[in-house]
């Protein structure tokens, strides 16, 4: 009587429970709690000395951004994501906002989360912004991050310092394709920065901390002699003249490696940048926005004539892009 007893209550319980899997528990997997974020929507964030957020842009760039006395370039490998907002102090009191006040992360398309630079500046200035704010006050601000050069930013998370809702944006519909020449022609979504730049005459193109041009009339041919060197009479010194301009608010340093290559696609390394009134070395400092015109150096046969130029910017000791123009 006893083992039937059992039986029908285990019966019983086997048809209670029929169909229904034990439910699986799995910590760490909680979505934290906020807000999905859209642009030209104003947001508050933080639970002590709360701000309002609107986020008006965000765009890809390959391009350096200036941040007070010094620029983010992002190198081969890099681009960068740029997000332009505005801070609004709904408080009745005056409060600080910086850099450190908000986090802003970018989530690229490998779920690797890439942290801001830390530090806003005014949107149209580059100036940092780290300043009270009187209440009702608003400012345009400009947050940076470096992201990786292939693929897309598809997520991007804002956290304030103490703590409250994560604010979330999709800007899978809002980011568009890097213009040309900084986009990869081989990525279709255009999201991919290109590695390589294949530069037009009379352009400009940014390295980390200048632009770069061709010069009009770029090739100069000097024979035997060049300053106080020689060479031996089956060889030529030639040189291509570029136009380089500071863009950066401390002084640019000037350093580059590459190649002048011939018709026939030998190359030959760049041994000097000279100047163009003089044959001398060049040895100074670009600042913002100064213009100065410099001429490439190597040697090469005495049959042979510059027909392309590859250059590297070595003034960060990152890894540059590949900036190629071919010669008339």
């Amino acid at each position: 009587m006893f083992a039937a007893v059992l039986a029908a209550n285990g019966n019983a319980q086997t048809k209670k429970t029929k169909g229904q899997p034990a439910q699986r528990i799995v910590k760490g997997t909680t979505q934290l709690a906020g807000d999905n974020g859209k642009l030209n929507v104003t947001y508050t964030l933080g639970k002590v000395d709360p701000i309002n957020i609107t986020l008006t842009n965000v765009r890809f760039s390959a391009v350096r951004e200036v941040v007070g006395n010094d620029v983010v370039a992002p190198n081969k490998e890099e681009k960068l994501l740029v997000v332009d907002f505005i801070a609004h102090n709904p408080n009745p009191k005056a409060i600080y906002f910086g850099g450190g006040s908000v986090k802003f992360v970018g989530v690229d398309q490998e779920s690797v989360n890439r942290q801001g630079t830390g530090t806003f500046t005014r949107a149209k200035t580059g100036e940092p912004f780290n300043a009270e704010l009187k209440p009702a006050q608003k400012v345009e601000l400009r947050a940076v991050i470096v992201v990786p050069a292939a693929g897309t930013v598809p997520k991007l998370m804002l956290e304030h310092q103490s703590g409250g809702p994560v604010l979330r944006y999709d800007l899978k519909p809002a980011l568009k394709p890097l213009p040309a020449p900084f986009g990869d022609a081989k990525d279709e979504t255009g999201m991919t920065a290109a590695a390589t730049y294949e530069c037009e005459p009379g352009t400009y193109y940014p390295m980390a901390l200048i632009d770069i041009k061709l010069a009009d009339n770029p090739v100069g041919l000097h024979g035997q002699k060049f300053h106080f060197n020689t060479t031996g009479a089956d060889k030529i010194f030639a040189t291509v003249k570029f136009t380089l301009k500071g863009q950066c608010p401390h002084p640019a340093f000037l350093r580059f490696e590459g190649d002048i290559y011939d018709e026939n696609g030998e190359k030959y390394p760049i041994l000097k940048v000279a100047q163009v009134a003089t044959e001398e070395s060049v040895g100074r400092q670009l600042e913002m926005g100064e213009e100065y015109t410099v001429r490439f150096l190597t040697i090469m046969p005495a049959n042979a004539k510059p027909k392309m130029v590859k250059l590297l910017d070595t003034s960060t000791n990152r890894l540059s892009r590949l900036y190629i123009f071919k010669l008339p």
